[in-house]
């Protein structure tokens, strides 16, 4: 009579368990496709968070460009004189306080100026390059000392040489002022994003 232990294996047993494992190629070529797809993975990700990020960044921007030129244009439109500095960086903007007074003696009572309010870019370094510091303000005052912030950070010329505020159409009834500049977000996760404004607006007054 044979005992047989139970932790016994035939021969052909083992052969069959010895052919079920991997051996160190295959083990190798699994763990680089592993590594192949959740690299793969990961960019993915990368990639579609960042876009996202732009895409919600670059909202943003156009909002408040949007916004921020709304307010300039309806202050321009219902001004009685404007004007800018020799460097393009301040806006100037004459107001009828009361139209029903001739304060300047010309017999119309639409066209004074009582007072004057300023829109300005400043720079916080001296140096219109960074933008993280240039900002754009706004005074109803534009000889106080009160300074509203239209646009805290990331105001950039559009050109070294171009001019934020111009005015053209000078010296007719009705000038123009063209407004250009563009913002900038100086986070490099959603690469930098940025926009442009270019607009006219025509003063009414």
């Amino acid at each position: 009579m044979k005992i047989f232990s139970a932790f016994h294996r035939s021969p052909a047993g083992c052969r069959r368990a010895r052919s079920a494992a991997f051996t160190l190629i295959e083990a190798m070529v699994a763990t680089a496709l592993t590594t192949l797809v959740v690299g793969a993975g990961m960019v993915f990700m990368d990639f579609t968070s960042r876009s996202l990020a732009g895409i919600t960044k670059q909202s943003e921007l156009a909002i408040k460009a949007s916004s921020v030129m709304e307010f300039v244009s309806a202050r321009v439109r219902v001004a009685t004189f404007v004007t800018n500095d020799a460097n393009g960086l301040t806006l100037t903007l004459g107001f009828d306080d009361d139209v029903t007074v001739d304060s300047n003696g010309d017999g119309n009572k639409y066209n004074d100026t009582n007072h004057h309010e300023m829109f300005q870019f400043r720079n916080g370094d001296g140096s219109d390059v960074s933008v993280t510091d240039n900002v754009l303000i706004y005074k109803t005052n534009a000889g106080g000392t009160v300074t509203n912030y239209l646009i805290k950070e990331g105001v950039r010329k559009v050109y070294p040489a171009t001019n934020i505020f111009s005015i053209t159409n000078t010296g007719k009834l009705r000038p123009i002022v063209v407004i250009r500049y563009g913002l900038m977000d100086s986070y490099s996760g959603d690469r930098w994003q940025s926009i442009e404004v270019d607009s006219r607006v025509m003063r009414r007054n």
